[in-house]
């Protein structure tokens, strides 16, 4: 699959994630206090950092054309690492199948712009630029080369606490096993007390989920 035929198949998908929310907010009817208070407005990057600060733990779930492959726990903190509150360290633990991969970013504020930063388990940090509306941030590739490699995060107040419910879509090729195609991954994220502590993780960097050769470090 040529570069213009994955950008292509890649905005087709953006928007169909992109649909998908605005139909699950359209689904739901609130009384005038929830609809103020159910999800967050963004008007800033700032906004955005200071919404994802903290403790998150959740489930994920992989899946290929509607199959499910893999699951696993996310354990994600965000620290802020300045005085003025625009920049976030993240670590955290994926774990599955008997393994814990560690994961590493970073959240900051260039030129009015929001980006993030993932570093993976090969030591690549690999660029996003966010895209943010209503209560909604689109992580997009900020290198053409990688436009199909998407994540949609939306935000919302819940009884329980501040939840993110999160969708990805990640073009794979995998040569060995002669599979091509998309992986979509849906995480369902709540804020956590527990802080974790990335020196504690027992991490495997050959840990394999149901794909040959498949890392999950990005």
């Amino acid at each position: 699959m040529n570069i213009f035929k994955k950008f292509f198949v890649v905005v087709v998908a953006l928007l169909a994630l992109q649909s998908t929310f605005a139909q699950e907010v359209e689904e739901k009817k609130h009384s005038t206090f929830s609809n103020i208070f159910y999800g967050c407005t963004f008007f800033s990057p700032k906004d955005v950092i200071q919404a994802y600060s903290g403790a998150w733990s959740g489930t994920q779930v992989m899946t290929v054309q509607g199959r499910e492959i893999a699951t696993a726990l996310v354990d994600q903190n965000y620290i802020s690492s300045s005085s003025n509150g625009t920049r976030l360290v993240g670590s955290g633990k994926i774990t599955g199948m008997g393994t814990s991969i560690p994961t590493r970013s970073f959240m900051y504020i260039e030129n009015d712009i929001l980006c993030l930063d993932i570093r993976t388990q090969d030591g690549i940090n690999v660029p996003y630029i966010g895209i943010f509306s209503d209560n909604k941030i689109d992580w997009v590739p900020r290198h053409f080369f990688m436009t199909y490699d998407i994540q949609t995060d939306a935000f919302f107040n819940t009884i329980e606490g501040m939840k993110i419910s999160s969708k990805a879509m990640k073009y794979v090729e995998i040569k060995k096993s002669g599979f091509e195609g998309y992986i979509q991954i849906d995480c369902t994220f709540r804020k956590s007390e527990v802080v974790y502590k990335k020196e504690k993780v027992n991490t495997s960097k050959n840990a394999k989920f149901v794909f040959p050769n498949a890392k999950m470090g990005e």
